[in-house]
């Protein structure tokens, strides 16, 4: 997925508007080249993956189309944005689509133990960030979850980048109302605020990127 055709838009002074692609491709370090593999149910940007324990890669979250510049630099229109997941198998290089998910796009997500799946924050339906953490499982292709599995951060939190180390999960930077906010962790089914001392307020970026360099 991802943008794949930008246009002039009317919805704001010098917005412009992005499409989505279904295209999706799968990567050989081997080869070091990229080859075509099935496309995905919808178009699709915005959104985030994540590998599951079988080895099949589920998708969740993300819009058809993006607003960029305005309000906030990446935006969406709330009937834009997409209820359902895409997973894909390996073993057949298609995609199939699942229902459950939440409508989300610049949130995170992670996957915890076999089968329960964490999406932290990103901008809700309204089209606004959410303070929401939510817990799904996936059972039989589809995703689970209710209000009683839904964890309140404390604060809104969109454009975020989170790191997994086993079952805990550091969320960092992103959009709090127009201003970054401090780390939180998630462990246990809890949010905790990590003491600001110990985090570097420059770090607090939205959009960012980021990458594992060693265990702990």
């Amino acid at each position: 997925g991802g943008i794949s055709e930008i246009t002039a838009s009317d919805a704001c002074e010098g917005c412009r508007q992005g499409e989505a692609s279904r295209a999706s491709w799968i990567y050989n370090p081997q080869s070091s080249t990229f080859q075509r593999t099935g496309d995905l149910p919808m178009p699709q940007a915005g959104h985030q993956a994540v590998l599951m324990d079988d080895g099949r890669v589920l998708v969740v979250g993300g819009a058809r189309r993006l607003t960029l510049g305005g309000a906030r630099p990446v935006a969406a229109e709330p009937g834009d944005l997409l209820e359902a997941a895409a997973l894909w198998d390996p073993r057949t290089g298609q995609w199939a689509q699942v229902l459950g998910a939440p409508p989300r796009l610049h949130h995170s997500l992670h996957r915890v133990g076999r089968t329960e799946l964490i999406v932290a924050g990103g901008v809700d339906a309204t089209g606004e960030a959410t303070s929401e953490l939510v817990r799904l499982e996936m059972v039989n292709g589809e995703l689970l979850g209710s209000e009683s599995r839904t964890v309140d951060m404390g604060c809104a939190r969109a454009g975020h980048r989170g790191l997994q180390e086993g079952n805990e999960i550091i969320l960092f930077g992103g959009e709090v109302g127009g201003e970054p906010q401090g780390p939180q962790r998630f462990r246990a089914g809890q949010i905790t605020e990590l003491s600001p001392s110990s985090w570097d307020a420059s770090a607090n970026t939205f959009f960012g990127g980021h990458g594992r360099l060693a265990d702990g």
